[in-house]
């Protein structure tokens, strides 16, 4: 078997391509193959051959000395190519042929065409083969050059490492493909969770497909591919892609749950127990109210206040809560999550819109404190009382300021990262809307208070219940304008910049309207009391008057409040005493009237009248307030009292003896007495029976009848003879023992 057989231009030409298209480390080892294994082979068959004649060898062995190049010249040995020279003669020295396994690439490589013998004169056959064979050198070379554009650093062709040269149009479908592909499986990542029920909303599992979905959407739309810049649908897709991830972020974002519910739970700060409380503490003052009106020694100013002065005074003035500083609202676990979710707002430019969405999910920021929301404590309870739910509101803004401070502190302490630059304007729009709720709570109430004035059912009901619950409707309103203002430095410290002025407007539009609505019910209260029209059973202290003069006596307590209510004025307090001590003495004298016997209607005002009068008086600064003269004057009013129920009930008893004649004295003495004893009887039997409550009025009273009846009956008693005075009816002791009697009841 001949080797050179195998080795043909066109076996080379293929043992090149095949080189070309191979990595470095392949054609080393090819090369190494066909050097250190075909060549010696192919030494040896030559020499094998040396006798034969030409014709049995092939016409190519005939050619002189040509070079046959493995590789691409002296740069390609660099890279691993190789030079081969083929020479063939008509015959050889038996040196020429043997190949030495110990010899050097190089002369193992070559075979010199000086050391060979070659005819001078070539045939023309050669010559044509010579020339052939030039021209497929030259072609060679230059498709050697040509392919070392295609080559990379180790001779390795840039095809094995690049696809293959396509069309513009195929690679945009197929990169339009991929990109398709591949924003279909973001949608489907970020779809899919949106349309998963709300309550499960905050999830860190959707949270997190939504931030890897805004990454790898942030990355394409950054790198502006272009198949985004020449495909216009891909691109809008993609940036709506990319808008809908932002807006799913954000709103999960306003689902986290950023704080924990725990720490109010174990502190009873749950809608449920401050309602609760605020009904025990309404009804507990009820009863202190009740208990201290059923006893007019019990009206003292200087003591405890009774009412529902105490319980709310404590609970504004007891300061913060010391147990919330020991407790932890902030859930850690979100930290972090809050961290990437605004590292993803802040580089993509969205710091807007989340500042945004703050305001549009105010309500879902902190949902798990239900006290920060009002509605939780009163909304299924706003038919309820009046007291309690005012009670309820103070005791909820308390509790709500303090919250409020704590989370604003542990919030500031807590390192966010990224979110550092949003938690402020987080924590502004939780406290903002808490503070407008109970705001515009309290603003309703005040509303409703004014307006259930004009409810019929209102009108027609007792005098009494219509006037307790006006004034009650006053005290509460003059509570929550303490509390309001009791909270006013509280509400500073939290809020700052065009915050602060929006919720101070709103306490303050609060403030004023508390005050004038007080003002007006006030008016109404006077109003009320001077038309109405009482249900007499009896001539003693009336319940109205019990009430009225109770609730002058707390406004003297809540002096300073309502002082401050009234703009400061210096007499204002005063002069809204006397108008509902004016009004009640109106009030009284008109409903007197109704009463027919003679001197029932002096000893029901002064019963009414001193009962009230003595009650002001009790009150610390009352002078002061009421001035000196304002009390002088009611006195004389009381003594003007008993002056005309003398003279409306024991002047006709003492008439029968002052219309008289000499001759009717003489000739008809026990006639006068008999009219005298018939007056007296009629006028004693019914009023010994009246009730004077006050002990020194009764006494006063008692001493002005017997000046009024006593003297004169003695006198007419000693006009008469000795047996005459015996057959009396009263002697003086006996009539005077009788009216000693009187007014006990």
């Amino acid at each position: 078997m001949k080797l050179w057989g195998w080795f043909t231009d066109q076996d080379y030409v293929y043992l090149l391509a095949r080189l070309r298209g191979a990595a470095l480390k392949r054609s080393v080892d090819l090369a190494r193959w066909i050097t250190e294994a075909a060549f010696p082979l192919l030494a040896t068959t030559m020499g094998g051959d040396r006798g034969k004649k030409p014709v049995d060898t092939p016409a190519d062995m005939l050619l002189p000395s040509r070079k046959r190049w493995l590789g691409d010249g002296g740069s390609d040995r660099a890279h691993g190519g190789c030079l081969f020279y083929e020479t063939t003669s008509s015959s050889f020295t038996h040196g020429s042929s043997s190949s030495s396994p110990n010899r050097p690439l190089h002369d193992r490589m070559e075979v010199d065409t000086k050391e060979s013998e070659i005819p001078r004169q070539r045939t023309e056959n050669d010559r044509k083969i010579s020339a052939r064979i030039k021209r497929s050198h030259q072609a060679r070379r230059r498709q050697r050059y040509e392919d070392q554009e295609d080559r990379v650093h180790g001779n390795v062709h840039f095809a094995s490492i690049c696809p293959p040269p396509v069309s513009w149009l195929e690679l945009k479908h197929n990169m339009e493909v991929k990109l398709d592909l591949n924003l279909d499986d973001i949608e489907k990542s970020i779809v899919i969770p949106r349309c998963q029920e709300m309550d499960t909303s905050g999830n860190p599992d959707k949270v997190d497909k939504y931030l890897v979905a805004a990454k790898n959407l942030t990355r394409i739309l950054n790198l502006e591919h272009p198949v985004l810049t020449e495909t216009g649908h891909l691109r809008d897709r993609a940036r709506s892609l990319h808008g809908t991830t932002i807006s799913s972020i954000i709103t999960e974002f306003c689902y986290l749950k950023v704080w924990r519910v725990s720490p109010l739970r174990r502190l009873g700060y749950l809608p449920g127990p401050i309602w609760e409380s605020s009904v025990r503490s309404t009804f507990n003052e009820s009863i202190s109210a009740t208990v201290s009106s059923s006893s007019s020694s019990s009206f003292t100013c200087s003591g405890s206040t009774n009412g529902s002065s105490d319980n709310n005074q404590a609970s504004l003035e007891d300061g913060p809560d010391k147990r919330l500083a020991c407790t932890g609202f902030i859930n850690i676990q979100s930290v972090s999550v809050l961290d990437d979710i605004a590292s993803i707002i802040t580089e993509g430019g969205y710091q807007q819109l989340l500042r945004g969405a703050f305001d549009r999910h105010y309500s879902e920021l902190a949902r798990y404190f239900e006290i920060l929301d009002i509605e939780n404590i009163l909304g299924s309870h706003m038919k309820d009382s009046v007291e309690i739910l005012v009670n309820a509101w103070v005791r909820a803004m308390r509790i709500t300021l303090n919250v409020l401070t704590e989370m604003r502190r542990q919030l500031h302490k807590q390192n966010f990262g990224a979110f550092n630059s949003f938690k402020h304007d987080y924590f502004m729009v939780i406290a903002t809307q808490s503070i407008k709720k109970l705001v515009a709570c309290g603003s309703s109430m005040c509303s409703w208070q004014q307006n259930s004035q004009d409810d019929p059912s209102t009108q027609s009901c007792a005098a009494r219940e219509s006037t307790k619950h006006t004034t009650q409707m006053i005290l509460n309103l003059v509570m929550m304008y303490r509390a309001l203002n009791y909270a006013m430095p509280e509400l500073l410290a939290l809020f700052s910049g065009r915050t602060e002025q929006i919720v101070l407007a709103e306490f303050r539009g609060l403030i004023d309207r508390s005050s004038s609505t007080v003002l007006q019910l006030f008016m109404e209260l006077n109003n009320l009391i001077k038309s109405q029209r009482l249900v007499m059973v009896d001539i003693g202290v009336h319940h109205i008057t019990r009430h009225i003069t109770e609730y002058m006596r707390v406004l003297f307590e809540k002096k300073s409040t309502i002082y401050q209510m009234l703009d400061s004025k210096p007499n204002a307090f005063g002069e809204l005493v006397m108008g509902l001590v004016s009004s009640l003495e109106s009030m009284l004298e008109m409903n007197s009237r109704s009463l027919v016997l003679q001197g029932q209607k002096q000893v029901f005002l002064l019963n009414n009248l001193h009962f009230m009068i003595e009650q002001v008086k009790r009150c610390i600064d009352s002078g002061l307030i009421l001035g000196e003269s304002c009390l002088v004057q009611r006195e004389d009013q009381l003594d003007q009292l008993i002056t005309a129920y003398i003279e409306a009930s024991w002047d006709p008893v003492i008439s029968s003896f002052e219309k008289r004649t000499q001759v009717a004295i003489i000739l008809w003495p026990h006639q006068l007495f008999d009219k005298f004893n018939s007056s007296f009887e009629r006028i004693y039997s019914v009023q010994k029976t009246w009730k004077v409550t006050n002990p020194n009025v009764r006494l006063k009273l008692r001493e002005a009848i017997i000046q009024k009846l006593i003297p004169v009956y003695q006198m007419q008693m000693g006009n008469q003879s000795e047996k005459k005075q015996m057959s009396a009816r009263y002697s003086v002791e006996q009539l005077e023992s009788q009216l000693l009697e009187m007014f006990e009841g």
